[in-house]
């Protein structure tokens, strides 16, 4: 596995409960003794659920124990998901350690919570086996998109581990009124129907967040054109065979060509005219090409290496400059997550939709200074042209 992938990857956390959470975990994390790690609250969380799909299976002969499986997934609240955070607030980090670990105990945990569910009378094991193959399938995926994309998203649709673990909580206390429900005139029981909505909700997950990722990688590392041999089956020029292995002065006059070329490309997809810019990519040398596919492919994977250190603070200046969608797309969501931890971000750049999308408070310059800030919420792209033309000022004064 390269080193430029799990150790260089960024959590992706937007569920409806996240901001409270990150903020509830970190006042814990505080507060926790110095002779608690996140290695204890790991293993803790996978006690939590082995205890859950225990009592699940102990159900059979003792209604009390659906209280317990509540307690349980608490408990495994408590250790999954603290792990990582007492970790960076203490500044002790083990990037590829902790996600081996933590995904490794995800995996047990589910085998054994929905083990536990196959084996009590609330649902099926037919049920409870589609449920796990959906399961490994989605995080099969996600594991992967992390190393190939270099983002780990934790929520998908707004729905993230902790809204899980709420709403199967209600749905076992459920289980003390109403274990069945009736469908069609059929009775079922409601965690079969449960497991199965959620079976096809995690399928539907798979299906899309592999089309989504797959296009975005396509997109990053695009098939040459069938007329044009790719660079790497070009025969290699006789300059490049000198003795010693050396390559000759101008091979390395032809990259500085192709990386001028780049450049120009660049400032065309960034929406400046330049002069003698190309058409198109075809009209681009192969190693241009090459190169250019390079720039774009390795942007997410050096962006998210840069952001996996936790900065407190963090300085960008055009960060989507010469990038596709897909990679704008990767770069915002990249930011707004780095925001979210507590990061103060100072973003400079010229695109006005990136700007008011991003920022919280936008200040404006003209001629090297600061002349007025506006709230987002207050931002208007004609305002602030006019307000970077030196024609209109904010009723307050620049911070």
């Amino acid at each position: 596995m390269s080193a430029n992938t799990t150790r260089g990857h960024v959590r992706e956390h937007r569920s409806l409960l996240s901001r409270v959470e990150k903020r509830t975990l970190v006042w814990i994390a505080e507060r926790l003794p110095r002779a608690v790690n996140s290695d204890h609250l790991s293993a803790l969380g996978l006690a939590g659920m082995a205890l859950a799909g225990g009592a699940f299976w102990a159900s059979h002969r003792f209604d009390g124990a659906l209280v317990v499986v509540v307690a349980a997934l608490a408990v495994n609240w408590f250790g999954d998901s603290l792990d990582g955070t007492l970790a960076r607030v203490r500044n002790q980090q083990r990037p590829m350690y902790g996600f081996y670990v933590d995904h490794v105990i995800d995996v047990a945990g589910a085998v054994l919570l929905f083990g536990g569910l196959g084996l009590s009378p609330y649902m099926t094991l037919e049920v409870a086996l589609a449920l796990t193959v959906a399961y490994m399938m989605l995080s099969a995926e996600a594991y992967l998109a992390t190393h190939a994309r270099g983002v780990f998203r934790m929520a998908m649709f707004k729905v993230g581990p902790t809204e899980l673990r709420i709403l199967l909580a209600f749905g076992t206390l459920s289980l003390y009124y109403k274990p069945t429900v009736v469908l069609a005139g059929s009775e079922y029981l409601l965690f079969d129907v449960g497991g199965v909505v959620a079976t096809a909700g995690m399928a539907g997950t798979f299906v899309v967040s592999a089309v989504r990722n797959t296009l975005a990688l396509y997109r990053a590392e695009p098939l040459p054109r069938a007329d044009q041999p790719h660079p790497r089956e070009r025969p290699v020029p006789a300059a490049d065979n000198a003795p010693g292995g050396r390559r000759a002065s101008g091979d390395r006059t032809l990259q500085s060509k192709a990386l001028a070329s780049v450049m120009l490309l660049a400032l065309t997809v960034g929406g400046v005219a330049a002069a003698g810019a190309p058409a198109s990519a075809a009209e681009l040398h192969p190693r241009t090409v090459a190169a250019w596919n390079d720039y774009v492919a390795s942007t997410e994977q050096r962006i998210a290496r840069e952001l996996s250190a936790a900065p407190k603070a963090l300085l960008v200046g055009q960060p989507t400059r010469g990038v596709d969608i897909g990679a704008i797309e990767f770069i915002h969501a990249q930011l707004l997550a780095i925001r979210d931890t507590g990061c103060a971000i100072l973003l400079v750049s010229v695109e006005l939709d990136e700007i008011m999308s991003l920022a919280d408070r936008i200040l404006v310059m003209n001629g090297g200074r600061i002349v007025g800030e506006v709230d987002r919420r207050e931002a208007d792209a004609n305002r602030i042209g006019l307000m970077m033309a030196g024609i209109d000022r904010p009723a307050t004064g620049a911070a």
